[in-house]
């Protein structure tokens, strides 16, 4: 894949020494995990990227599944701890809702699990703009207002440094330079 310069994603469901083999091949993100500490280290070493989709791993521990899967009890809080010391240690962390198993509705919960997990909300917004956009292999085209690039803007009502909370109340959409959404004003 990279040497058809494509990027390279691993699905992963936590398995410590399966993810380490993958980042020692040279992939680019694992998602969703979560990562052992090795993992991490590797991780650091390669500049390997990281997407936890806690959203997903908080929908599965509520599930009426977590009953009869006893390794799920502790699923989420692993991937919490997994993000705090992946972030600690300076991993890029992506934003990813591993949709449709977090339903499009509660899509915007991801930034708030981020920042319980200890992302600051400027690392937070990063996630999903600059630091999504890079390990994408896309900056040149997205993460920021400038000439030449996509265009693809959200706005919210608050400030969502001062409240990561504002991220899960947008008001305006625009892809492209078009708009598609524009909440009516109050």
């Amino acid at each position: 894949a990279h040497r058809r310069d494509r990027k390279v994603a691993v699905h992963s469901i936590g398995n410590g020494p399966a993810n380490e083999i993958a980042i020692e091949a040279g992939v680019d993100t694992i998602e969703h995990g979560p990562l052992s500490d090795q993992n991490i280290k590797t991780m650091k070493k390669l500049g390997t990227g990281f997407t936890p989709t806690l959203m997903a791993a908080k929908i599965a521990v509520e599930s009426p599944m977590a009953k009869e899967v006893p390794a799920l009890a502790n699923y989420y809080k692993e991937a919490v701890e997994s993000v705090r010391k992946a972030y600690k240690a300076g991993i890029p962390i992506v934003l990813g809702t591993d949709l449709p198993v977090t339903p499009i509705a509660r899509e915007n919960e991801e930034f708030l699990r981020l920042s319980e997990a200890g992302l600051s909300s400027v690392d937070v917004l990063k996630s999903a703009t600059t630091t999504a956009a890079k390990e994408l292999g896309m900056a040149d085209e997205l993460s920021s207002i400038a000439p030449g690039k996509a265009a693809d803007i959200v706005a919210v009502p608050g400030n969502p440094l001062a409240d990561v909370n504002e991220l899960c109340h947008v008001v305006y959409v625009m892809k492209s330079g078009r708009t598609f959404f524009a909440a009516e004003a109050k």
